[in-house]
């Protein structure tokens, strides 16, 4: 009743060269063995001589598997499937699945029986899967996926379904590369947008630049986290620092000045209700308000209401154009100088002076 003996006798059923050959059969996935160049030049006959007789020693492995003389072969394999499931950590699988350093091939023969099984990336699981046990992974996150994300509880009933047990299934999502846990969710960890969208998908709410480096785990690249949301067409801004998906459908963060603006066309607003305004929906500082209410030229503040300023009302700018840096006289015209680099080139902004954009005609929040 011992399936280890049992197996080493069905084993012996083959002459050597049939052994030689059952040995590529029964490794195939499982660890390295000799080619057919090799096995050919052992008994001294042409490769395709010994690929011909794959397919007899395989049928032959069958029939012997099926004899009753074999059956406590068959019903340990059985047992084997049970306990190692769809797969498993090569360190928890069964022992007679791994294959040993010794001249038998019965850890082998309980491999492909129970399985068939393959080995790779510290895993053993059914060659079904493909050449890597992860692939099963990433089909599971697909299947379940709704955005950016797929739950782990459906992730982990996928696995199960294809016969993972819970434990291996967890242990499987947790050491494949191409996914990432966030608390109770899985997301893509491929490219940087899977990334970013999981994790803002995952926080349910806006996040600062801050915020979203800490979570991909790159706490000192704000800098390449926020140039790529400035890219992205899956989030916007919705405040100074904060980001959020476009599909939550909340209010696009432009620039302060604008909001002020869009605000005060309808009138003149309080100015302590504007800044709390604001604040609430954009996360901007009532300071900052204050500051913008003050000192830019586009509005006008008066016993604590702002208001836009009209256009009988002109601005007067503190230097003059004559003092202004940048400012020449060239062939009894004004003229600005700015240095073209590769900011100005790509089209970014640049603030001119305020005497100067005065005296080619703009009014305060004009461009050219």
């Amino acid at each position: 009743l011992d399936p280890m003996a049992a197996a080493q006798q069905l084993v012996a059923e083959f002459d050597e060269r049939e052994q030689d050959i059952l040995e590529r059969v029964l490794t195939d996935g499982i660890r390295p063995t000799a080619t057919l160049e090799e096995l050919g030049a052992k008994h001294g006959v042409t490769r395709e001589r010994i690929r011909q007789l794959e397919k007899p020693v395989a049928q032959k492995f069958s029939q012997l598997v099926a004899d009753e003389r074999f059956e406590m072969v068959k019903f340990h394999a059985e047992r084997i499937r049970q306990r190692c499931g769809a797969g498993a950590p090569v360190g928890l699988a069964p022992s007679e699945v791994i294959p040993r350093d010794d001249e038998t091939i019965v850890d082998e023969l309980f491999a492909h029986l129970a399985g068939p099984y393959r080995v790779s990336d510290g895993w053993i699981y059914l060659q079904a899967f493909g050449d890597t046990p992860f692939k099963v992974v990433s089909q599971a996150f697909a299947n379940t996926a709704d955005g950016f994300l797929a739950t782990l509880d459906a992730m982990l009933d996928d696995l199960e379904a294809k016969g993972f047990n819970p434990i291996t299934a967890m242990m499987l999502i947790e050491d494949c590369e191409a996914v990432r846990v966030l608390s109770d969710n899985v997301t893509s960890w491929r490219k940087y947008e899977d990334k970013v969208g999981g994790v803002l998908q995952d926080a349910g709410r806006p996040l600062n630049l801050e915020e979203i480096a800490e979570r991909l785990g790159v706490p000192d690249k704000q800098r390449s986290v926020g140039n790529h949301l400035a890219a992205a067409s899956y989030a916007h801004r919705v405040g100074l620092r904060r980001w959020a998906l476009r599909e939550w459908g909340l209010a696009e963060y432009r620039s302060l000045v604008e909001h002020m603006v869009e605000r005060l066309e309808f009138g003149p607003c309080d100015l302590d209700t504007l800044a709390t305004s604001l604040a609430e929906n954009f996360g901007l500082s009532p300071n900052s308000v204050n500051m913008y209410a003050q000192m830019h030229p586009l509005f006008v503040l008066e016993d604590g209401e702002v208001r836009l300023r009209g256009s009988h009302e002109p601005y007067q700018p503190d230097t003059e154009l004559r003092e202004s840096d940048g400012c020449f006289v060239v062939d009894k015209a004004w003229a600005y100088r700015t240095l073209v680099d590769r900011d100005l080139l790509r089209g970014s902004g640049r603030t001119i002076p305020e005497a100067f954009a005065l005296h080619v005609g703009l009014r305060p929040g004009g461009k050219i």
